[in-house]
This record gives C-alpha cells, structure tokens and sequence, in this order.
C-alpha cells in the first residue's frame, strides 16, 4: 500500500504510476476471485463469459462450447490483464511561486 507522510507536495508522475499499479494488482486480485467462485463453487457464468466468446468467436461457439458450456466453463482457464490509466487526480497543484 502507498504510504503518505502527509506533506506530499505536487502528485508527481511517480506517485500516479505506483497509484496505478497498486489498483491494477487489488482489481486483478478481485476479477480473479471472483472468476474462480464463478466457475468452481457456483458452477454458473453469471459473468456472461459465454457470451463475450460467442461474439468473437461465433463459429466455434457453435460446434464446440454451446453444447456443453455448464460442463466446459468451469474447466476453462481464464487470464485477467488489468490496466488502469489515472487520467486526473483531482488535486489542485499550487506553484512553488505561491507557496
């Protein structure tokens, strides 16, 4: 976790880069529970990961997966690639001139 010692100054670069990553790891962390509880407790593509692959790959979807997607889904491994952008950080920066 992204420790402050409370007199920070300007967000520089750096900070917004860590800040990133640290919510890229934690909503990796959370899409990859959440995906296993889907697939080997409840059985169930309440995700709707059946469907996103039927749009892409629609012919294989029909002679492979549609057929016995309930038995398929929860052997079907699955990869997250998170990536977050902090497009503003919502701070107001005063100049060193002002301080």
């Amino acid at each position: 976790m992204i420790q402050f010692d409370g007199d920070i100054g300007a967000i520089t670069p750096e900070i917004l880069r860590a800040c990133e990553k640290e919510l890229e790891d934690k909503v990796k962390k959370e899409l990859e529970a959440t995906i296993t509880k889907a697939q080997k407790e409840f059985k169930s593509d309440f995700l709707g990961i059946g469907q996103i692959f039927y749009q892409q790959h629609r012919k294989e979807w029909k002679t492979k997966f549609k057929p016995k997607w309930d038995e398929a889904f929860p052997e079907i491994p699955i990869h997250v690639d998170v990536k977050i952008k902090i497009l503003n950080s919502g701070t107001k920066v005063v100049p060193l001139s002002e301080q």
